[in-house]
């Protein structure tokens, strides 16, 4: 695999505790397959992502096998819902238990299937491609069997109930997405699945909710290295988490935040990677996961780049703080010892010490862009002492090759806002400019207005979550309990 000398961050494919999986990918594993259109930065990416196929459950071997009438039955249990004592809830609690029934029962499943709609019985029919997906050899034929599958399965998504589905098994039907993205990326066919779980997503997705679909989804996109469709739901701010099921899925949760991370670092939009990266560190949970210390790895190195030193985080204010940081501080040390460094030099000499580690967490592309943001912060400080410098002068003083990596760096900074500056080459000369000078009425007046917008939609939510926690059945008996009940400006948010 190639180093990335753009923004692309790599990290190692985590053990079992980040999420199980019976075709993950092997340690170490790397995935050379490179998009023509995109970035050094993105073709990099597909060597980072985390294995998400659900593992194929296994039936106890020492078990008697089931019958064909035990599937029978299935299909009797799943029908009843139009019954006065059997209710989809019922439906949905039953179909949770039915794995091992599915998977004795493989060679009648889509016999099954043909006793079922997707209007009545959308639950079920999740269920079983579900089983039909997990359960797919490695060597089955791709033309005969898994093409067949693989399309069943988006004319399935293309029609399913989905007011039933989120009613009463969003979880199920979650579940078989899961393992059908895991069954795209083993037979290279992510692309497959992108268009079809976008329109799920734009089906069943409130505005600032998180569903584990999202995850699958997220997972594609990195295989595929298509992150447009990614971007559409990353920019969107997670204000709430759909519980889906009877359990929160923490490690779907965590692998959002981490896949998002990674698609910002493809994007090189550092300051939304580092959001997320922080996010992931910072969720609440019994134990640390091989997820957060990724995300941790990450999230150092972003904040290099960005602020020079290790962004203060809401993990520290947290109950389990100091549990996490010891925890990581060992695995971490490699990364920590960055902000120790006091020159470029000093930074890449650290570099090339523990070369070996970051190839291994697949870092290596992202620690080189913390030695170019070391560059770009020295030229910042020249820019507050000088108004005129040469391209020479600056390639000296910055210590860099030459004056055409210098010009290269200054462009970019002046592209992303990072310095005000205007370059003469017939003269070779840099001229630093204020801001003042720099930007004009519209601009200022265009960044003015995105703020005031982006101020605007986030008070427009906070009112909305306000107006639904007082509401709420939950919030109302609390103050009846209370004694409140007639003073609800008690509760009252006060300026």
């Amino acid at each position: 695999m190639s180093d990335m000398s753009g923004s692309q961050s790599h990290a190692n494919n985590p053990p079992d505790d980040m999420i199980n999986s019976s075709s993950s990918l092997p340690p170490n594993a790397t995935n050379n397959t490179t998009n023509a259109g995109t970035s050094a930065a993105a073709a990099t990416t597909t060597g980072v992502i985390i294995s998400h196929m659900s593992s194929v459950a296994e039936s106890n071997s020492n078990s008697v096998p089931i019958t064909a009438s035990a599937l029978d039955a299935f299909i009797n249990s799943v029908t009843r819902q139009n019954s006065n004592n059997f209710s989809l809830k019922h439906v949905a609690e039953y179909i949770r238990k039915t794995d091992d029934l599915l998977f004795n029962n493989l060679q009648r499943l889509d016999q099954a299937l043909s006793l079922l709609n997707t209007a009545d019985n959308s639950l079920a029919i999740a269920q079983i491609l579900w089983a039909k997906l997990a359960s797919v050899p490695l060597d089955a034929d791709p033309v005969n069997s898994v093409e067949p599958l693989i399309l069943q399965t988006i004319g399935f998504l293309k029609d399913a109930n989905y007011p039933d589905i989120e009613t009463h098994g969003l979880d199920i039907f979650s579940r078989m997405c899961k393992t059908f993205a895991g069954l795209l990326v083993t037979r290279k066919r992510t692309h497959l699945g992108i268009q079809p779980l976008r329109n799920v997503i734009k089906v069943l997705r409130k505005p600032g909710e998180l569903l584990t679909i999202m995850t699958s989804f997220l997972y594609l996109c990195l295989k595929s290295e298509n992150f447009k469709p990614a971007l559409e739901i990353l920019d969107v701010d997670i204000v709430e988490i759909r519980q889906e099921g009877p359990k929160l899925e923490i490690p779907d949760i965590l692998l959002y935040f981490y896949y998002g991370g990674v698609c910002y670092l493809a994007m090189k939009n550092y300051s939304r990677a580092n959001l997320l990266f922080e996010i992931a560190i910072s969720t609440p949970a019994t134990a640390i996961s091989k997820i957060m210390i990724e995300a941790y790895k990450k999230f150092i190195l972003t904040s290099f780049i960005l602020f020079g030193k290790l962004k203060s985080s809401p993990v520290k204010a947290a109950p389990s703080a100091n549990t996490f940081l010891r925890s990581v501080k060992s695995s971490t040390q490699g990364y920590s010892d960055i902000f120790d460094c006091k020159s470029a030099t000093e930074l890449k000499e650290l570099k090339e010490k523990n070369e070996a580690l970051y190839k291994e967490d697949e870092n290596l592309g992202l620690v080189k862009q913390c030695v170019v943001s070391m560059y770009k912060r020295n030229i910042q400080k020249l820019t507050k002492t000088f108004l005129t410098l040469s391209l020479s002068d600056i390639t000296a003083v910055v210590k860099l090759e030459n004056t055409s990596q210098t010009e290269k760096l200054l462009t970019e900074m002046i592209e992303d806002d990072q310095i005000c500056a205007r370059i003469d080459h017939k003269q070779g000369m840099v001229y630093f400019l204020d801001n003042s000078e720099a930007s004009t009425g519209d601009q200022a007046l265009q960044k003015l207005s995105s703020q005031v917008a982006k101020c605007v939609e986030i008070n427009t939510r906070f009112q909305e979550l306000d107006d639904s926690i007082k509401t709420s059945v939950l919030y109302q008996e609390k103050l009846q309990r209370s004694g409140s009940a007639g003073d609800v400006s008690a509760w009252e948010y006060h300026s």
